[in-house]
């Protein structure tokens, strides 16, 4: 189980198709509560080698994308090709656009930043940092400006 809430400017969660559904979620509410086998954020679509896990990463400039999933295995094993291409599911995936988060888990859980094992935690902050980086687009050429996420236990 994890509760996430929202700990900066408004959020906005996404439909499977990257429109936003609901109200804005202000700075307090909780934007989800329940169960929860990944916990993940970025600011680029892809997490690596074309795996487009953030799909809707770069639809608002200054926030990253938060995605939550309580698909058991299975579901997700059978959905691994639409979800590395991008395609979002419409059941087991709940999506938003946020700046500043709070995660907590029932529970200590695994802890990853970029893929490399960082121990483990039961909760932890996740924020756009202020800071610009600069970063090349292999894909585009052109360096693109933006804010990195820092993740904080």
């Amino acid at each position: 189980m994890v509760e996430v809430v929202n700990t900066g400017s408004p959020a906005q969660q996404l439909d499977w198709t990257g429109k936003p559904v609901g109200r804005e979620i202000r700075r307090g509410d909780v934007i989800y509560r329940g169960p929860c086998r990944i916990a993940a954020a970025g600011t680029v679509p892809c997490y690596g080698f074309g795996f487009r896990i953030f799909p809707f990463a770069l639809r608002a400039p200054g926030q990253f994308q938060l995605r939550l999933s309580s698909m058991s295995l299975p579901q997700m094993l059978s959905q691994a090709p639409r979800i590395w291409r991008g395609i979002t599911p419409r059941k087991g995936v709940a999506d938003f656009l946020c700046d500043s988060v709070h995660v907590k888990f029932d529970r200590e859980m695994p802890f990853q930043i970029g893929g490399d094992a960082e121990g483990y935690r039961r909760e932890l902050e996740l924020e756009m940092c202020d800071q610009p980086l600069e970063l090349l687009d292999f894909n585009c050429g052109p360096l693109l400006q933006g804010r990195r996420p820092f993740a904080s236990a």
